[in-house]
């Protein structure tokens, strides 16, 4: 993993663990056992850094920390992530950062973490302080006192041996009160504790009275060993409400050895009158909600690791950074990925799975889909990429690079008619371009040369056709549209020619809109009367720019995917797609668009979850798009198997919610809640949408 410096100087973070499963509410120890870079001219002020989500995966704060820190996991706060924050220059590249940490729920195992399965006893491991001589049992607690209760009322009112009526003076220490005030009860504490930690200072029932800790150096309990003023270590009291606290969280410092408690009320010695204190204790850890164990089997380790990362040469260390923070936003990648997940599962035995890109037009570009391809392929395990054409006028190298750096499986690229331009495809660019998309795939059968070939998935019996419908147009520098007649050849004869129960989609940069062109007529007639063994499923494009749903003659959907890039193409001054400019922002989560393809060879469904952009999105859909509706789409359920209806059909979703149907041809047929009515004959479409901009859609053919 990397992180970006962009500047002589910029803020490094990153989240660079999964999510961490705590509990509101609970204290939390971040112990940070080693932080550091591997030059630290270079790299500075590092922290760990702390990322809290809620229990919608959604963004909801972060905490930094440079050193060891106990606090309580806010309400709001159901995962965190772990990542580390510095200060970076141009100089860092190459150089290392790095954190060890551990993290456990300090209210059941201290504030120091003992391992796994051992068990702490208060009298003989380091770090938790014996308070009463001879406590050896696996007690819930341990108390001040021998017993649970201080009852005050006793003759002379104190408890014998344990407590006396001293009070504090700060030339002579502790002395004898006189009898006539007595309103001090002081018992030292008969054992060590441990300086530096941290310790509950506490009683069980609300009373009127103040405690104090004193803390001391040495066994004196003199005025010169005294550590720490009793006043910062005292159960506070609040003369406006007249209130006593009667918890506290007391830090020792660092030089303490010997404690001791004092209890005091200001009325002095008649005001000891059935004064009863119920198990008055002082021990070891931070005190959340009710109390300590002091005894433990210390098995609340949440998560321990070194976090490490390395910035290189190119802001660029095992392919891609990870996505910009924005994407972290409202969980709205977690979110993708467990739709996309959930998807993949309802397919997993019969269908297969790929992210479909086109039309990057990098200079064009936000530059963020890499980064977005690498982190969705990684965490839904998609085996392959293809893109769709068009990555640059010429082809991009640059592009090519990020996504084999960011693409552990097969990459399949469909020629484009700017990638064929010729006086850019004879650089180099174009030359890198093919070599590293087409031919480094050992599973491609059919031209690699001419960008057409096939690529089967025997076990899910599916068969991904990729055609070119373009050819270099010579000195001129534009390509020509074309499906030559040795391609088609090819197609009718071998790729179409699969074994029998194959599903078939067909991948090419354009076929149709509304009309079909000339040049792809051929083409169409020959999916249109295809015979074969297997069954076409779709067709998938896209060229257009915009997001489109078309059909052939006997219903083979052509579905077409919006571009990648986010600038508009600008002609003469004129901006020549002024849709682009709706919601295409860059630096935010709708800059890119492409989509996860999930494909049901079985029931023809092809399930398309978009990422970024929205599909059918809510600008203005060119006039000759077949397929557009008021809304925008997070998602297309696309049933490609034509279902013929000659009379009424009804139709049964699986997207659920509060279903909204559309047609978008009302004069082959109607619907009305599902029920399809043929009009006359020809094609439509017919779709469901919900509230979660869900689309699902029916390839429909009415005899």
């Amino acid at each position: 993993m990397s992180g970006k410096i962009t500047s002589t100087s910029t803020t490094y973070s990153k989240e660079l663990t999964d999510e961490i499963v705590v509990e509101s509410g609970k204290l939390i120890t971040y112990q940070i056992n080693n932080i550091g870079t591997s030059d630290s001219t270079k790299i500075t002020n590092i922290k760990l850094a702390v990322y809290r989500y809620n229990a919608n995966h959604e963004r909801v704060g972060t905490n930094n920390y440079t050193d060891t820190i106990t606090v309580t996991v806010p309400n709001n706060t159901a995962y965190i992530k772990l990542g580390i924050i510095a200060t970076t220059n141009n100089a860092a590249v190459g150089e290392s950062i790095y954190c060890d940490t551990t993290i456990f729920y300090a209210d059941e195992s201290r504030d120091t973490y003992l391992g796994d399965n051992v068990k702490a006893k208060s009298a003989n491991v380091v770090g938790l302080a014996t308070l009463i001589e001879n406590v050896d049992s696996i007690d819930s607690r341990v108390d001040v006192l021998e017993d649970n209760e201080i009852n005050l009322v006793e003759s002379g009112n104190i408890k014998t041996g344990i407590w006396e009526h001293l009070t504090w003076s700060s030339t002579n220490g502790f002395i004898t009160e006189s009898d006539t005030v007595q309103n001090h009860a002081i018992m030292k504490l008969p054992g060590e504790v441990l300086g530096g930690q941290y310790y509950t200072l506490a009683w069980d029932n609300e009373v009127r009275a103040r405690v104090y800790l004193y803390e001391f150096s040495d066994n004196t309990y003199s005025p010169a060993a005294l550590a720490k003023s009793p006043v910062e270590n005292w159960l506070p009291y609040n003369s406006s409400t007249h209130e006593y606290a009667y918890k506290q969280q007391i830090h020792l410092d660092a030089n303490t050895k010997y404690a001791a408690v004092m209890v005091y009320l200001s009325a002095g010695a008649d005001s000891w009158e059935n004064l009863i204190l119920n198990n008055l204790y002082l021990q070891p850890g931070m005190d959340a909600t009710g109390y300590v164990e002091s005894d433990v089997i210390a098995t609340s380790k949440i998560f321990s690791t070194r976090i490490f990362d390395q910035l290189s040469s190119g802001n660029i260390v095992d392919g891609v950074p990870l996505p910009p923070e924005y994407y972290n936003e409202q969980g709205y990648l977690y979110n993708k990925c467990e739709r996309i997940n959930a998807v993949l599962s309802d397919i997993a035995v019969y269908g297969d799975a790929f992210i479909f890109v086109t039309d990057q037009h990098w200079y064009l570009n936000a530059k963020q889909s890499p980064k977005l391809i690498r982190y969705i392929a990684r965490h839904c395990h998609i085996p392959r990429l293809i893109s769709g054409g068009d990555t640059d006028n010429g082809g991009s190298a640059e592009l090519c690079k990020l996504y084999r750096y960011a693409f552990n499986g097969n990459i399949h690229h469909v020629a484009g008619n700017h990638d064929l331009m010729t006086s850019n495809y004879k650089k180099s660019d174009g030359a890198i371009l093919y070599y590293m998309m087409d031919m480094m795939n050992d599973n491609q059968i059919g031209n690699n040369y001419g960008h057409y070939y096939y690529i089967d998935c025997r076990q899910q019996k599916i068969r991904y056709i990729i055609l070119s419908a373009f050819r270099g147009g010579g000195d001129s520098g534009s390509a020509v549209y074309d499906y030559s007649a040795e391609q088609l050849q090819w197609l009718t004869t071998e790729a179409l020619n699969t074994p029998d129960g194959y599903g078939i989609v067909i991948f090419t940069h354009f076929i149709m809109n509304a009309t079909i062109p000339s040049a792809a007529t051929s083409f169409v007639n020959a999916i249109d009367t295809y015979a074969g063994n297997g069954k076409i499923i779709a067709v998938i494009q896209g060229h257009t720019h915009y997001d489109g749903l078309f059909a052939t003659a006997t219903g083979i959907p052509v579905i077409t995917t919006t571009c990648d890039k986010n600038q508009p193409w600008i002609s003469g001054g004129t901006d020549m797609e002024p849709w682009l400019a709706a919601g295409r922002t860059s630096g935010t989560i709708y800059e890119q668009a492409f989509d996860v393809i999930g494909v049901d060879a079985v029931n023809g469904i092809v399930h398309a979850i978009r990422i970024g952009s929205l599909a059918m999105n809510n600008y203005t859909i060119p006039a000759n798009a077949d397929f557009a509706s008021s809304g925008v789409a997070e998602e297309r359920v696309v049933h490609c198997y034509p279902v013929v209806v000659s009379g009424s059909t009804v139709l049964t979703p699986t997207i659920g919610g509060v279903i909204t149907w559309g047609i978008s041809n009302t004069s082959v047929a109607s619907v009305s809640n599902g029920t399809v009515t043929s009009v006359s004959a020809g094609h439509t479409f017919v779709y469901a949408t919900n509230e979660n901009r869900q689309y699902e859609i029916w390839s429909i053919v009415v005899d």
